[in-house]
């Protein structure tokens, strides 16, 4: 009977207290299941929003931004606002944030492959201008397509000209890593004079 007892009824024992546990965790997983499954719809939903709002977010990082895109800001901001640039400084581009492929491959998102790349281009312009004509300018930099930041405005009053004198530092970003193509400012030929004054 002690035989019989040890390994025949407290093995059955054991195996049954194991299948009970068994059966709890698939009852468990059967009822966050059919949870998933009853809002399969509001999931499907939400996560499309969320790939609308990603996508939205995207349109405004370029692929990269060059020298050319700074000094073209400040051509298109001389041509609509009364100013003169004393001085253009910018960085190299430095790594801000990253978001590894793992992540961007689990969201199986279309044009979302490899790993993305978040950037940051610091750039400062020393400029004269006046009081509204300053205001025009930051405007039209919050009016650009891409992601620029304004860091810091810093103006002091000329007391002869009455003209602000100072500077915007500006941070430009960018994303790479996305199927995006970087895409040249259109700059007008510059049309040099005659190689020779003497004819």
């Amino acid at each position: 009977m002690l035989i019989l007892y040890v390994f025949v009824y407290m093995r059955y024992s054991q195996l049954t207290e194991q299948l009970e546990e068994s059966n709890i965790q698939l009852k468990n997983s059967l009822v966050e299941l059919k949870d998933y499954y009853d809002n399969m719809e509001k999931y499907q939903r939400e996560s499309n929003q969320l790939e609308e709002a990603i996508e939205a977010l995207m349109v405004e990082y370029p692929a990269d931004t060059k020298e050319e895109d700074v000094i073209m800001l400040a051509v298109h901001t001389q041509e609509q606002n009364l100013l003169n640039y004393d001085n253009i400084s910018m960085s190299q581009p430095e790594l801000v944030y990253t978001v590894p492929q793992n992540i961007v491959t689990a969201a199986s998102m279309e044009g979302y492959r490899r790993q993305i790349d978040f950037l940051e281009k610091q750039a400062t312009y020393t400029n004269v201008t006046d009081y509204n004509n300053l205001k025009g300018i930051i405007e039209q930099i919050y009016e650009m397509p891409n992601r620029i930041a304004i860091n810091n405005v810093t103006y002091t009053v000329n007391e002869e000209s009455g003209s602000l004198e100072g500077m915007l530092d500006l941070s430009f970003y960018i994303a790479t890593g996305t199927e995006k193509q970087y895409v040249y400012p259109d700059i007008d030929e510059y049309i040099s004079g005659t190689d020779n004054p003497f004819q």
